[in-house]
């Protein structure tokens, strides 16, 4: 009963609209499965539809951003670390050659 609940659910979202299988591509629009489990008629690939919160997609994507961000602080950091110690062997440089 659960499945075929899932089945009606799964064509009443194709029903009109482009969707890929997730494993080889093929457009499912329109597929009926029936009584039958749904599956790819291309591939056999189980297809099943999924709803996520959007709030995890926004944590991965604000995560990602945030790691991008510290990367450049590095960088920056980076940069003007080794300017100090270019500058630091420029005036050792002048010192040992008496200038």
């Amino acid at each position: 009963m659960k499945d075929r609940k899932a089945s009606q659910l799964l064509e009443s979202f194709l029903d009109g609209r482009s969707a890929p299988c997730p494993d080889c591509g093929y457009d499912l629009r329109d597929l009926e499965f029936g009584d039958e489990r749904p599956i790819c008629p291309e591939c056999g690939g189980q297809i099943r539809i999924e709803v996520r919160l959007l709030k995890d997609h926004w944590n991965l994507r604000e995560r990602k951003r945030r790691r991008g961000g510290s990367l450049v602080v590095k960088i920056v950091i980076a940069v003007f670390v080794a300017f100090i110690l270019l500058t630091i062997l420029a005036n050792v440089a002048l010192m040992l050659t008496g200038r």
